[in-house]
């Protein structure tokens, strides 16, 4: 399987707010609720303050509030058409982030993927989102030793092809064995037990750094284990180490 994970450039700050009003019309947002949305994203203005200088006033014309609860809503709403773009390949979006990936069994595969990548690009440019070509990268998952050998392109650039590829804060590697995930979180365990131990040396309750332990490292470990969980020996001892 070929996966195309995409980055878009200031996703967030790219959508057009007229085109967005249009958007909710047509997802049967009107009469009060139409006008709340048309309030709360027209008439903003924004200047900046250097040194004690503060420029004019300039009238915000796209963008939704990040940090805001509406504001991944908003943004999955307008660029929701995009995924109509891809034919004959899976496309999975979470916010800004955006994979479209594919089964290759033959070269016909490797270019029907090629083509809904060139699709893609040109909608979400169409509406004002292009991709960050630089950080758009190619993860090949297989185990196969004989491989159909394609380099994808966007622009007119070459994507790179990489061994592993963080997705929602799961690394994920070519061939599926989990080292490099397991490595990284057994690492960021490590450290925090250090800074636990180091900040709580006047601590003398047991239940307090129990409590420090399976809030900030316990926790941690179990992120996403649904996806990662070890099946070697040597991995699951790293991890219970």
């Amino acid at each position: 399987m070929d996966v195309i994970y995409l980055d878009m450039s200031k996703a967030f700050d790219k959508v057009s707010h007229k085109r967005l009003l249009l958007r909710l019309r047509e997802f049967s947002f009107g009469g009060n609720i139409l006008n709340w949305f048309r309030s709360y994203l027209q008439d903003r203005r924004q200047q900046t303050t250097i040194l004690g200088a503060t420029s004019l006033p300039s009238q915000v014309t796209s963008g939704v509030p990040q940090g805001s609860i509406l504001g991944p809503v908003l943004f999955l709403l307008y660029e929701n058409d995009l995924t109509s773009s891809v034919k004959n390949s899976s496309i999975a979006t979470y916010p800004d982030d955006t994979k479209i990936f594919k089964e290759i069994h033959n070269i016909g595969d490797v270019a029907s993927l090629q083509e809904n990548l060139s699709n893609f690009e040109s909608s979400s440019s169409d509406m004002g989102l292009h991709l960050n070509t630089s950080k758009c990268k190619a993860l090949r998952v297989t185990r196969k030793h004989r491989q159909i050998k394609y380099p994808y392109t966007l622009q007119d650039s070459m994507l790179e092809n990489v061994e592993s590829e963080r997705d929602l804060g799961v690394s994920i590697s070519n061939n599926l064995n989990w080292r490099k995930q397991v490595l990284e979180q057994c690492s960021k365990a490590n450290k925090m037990l250090g800074f636990i131990k180091r900040s709580t040396r006047t601590i003398k309750s047991c239940k307090a750094r129990r409590t420090l332990y399976i809030t900030l490292v316990r926790l941690q470990m179990g992120y996403a284990t649904q996806v990662w969980s070890p099946q070697t020996i040597d991995l699951i001892a790293r991890l219970e180490h």
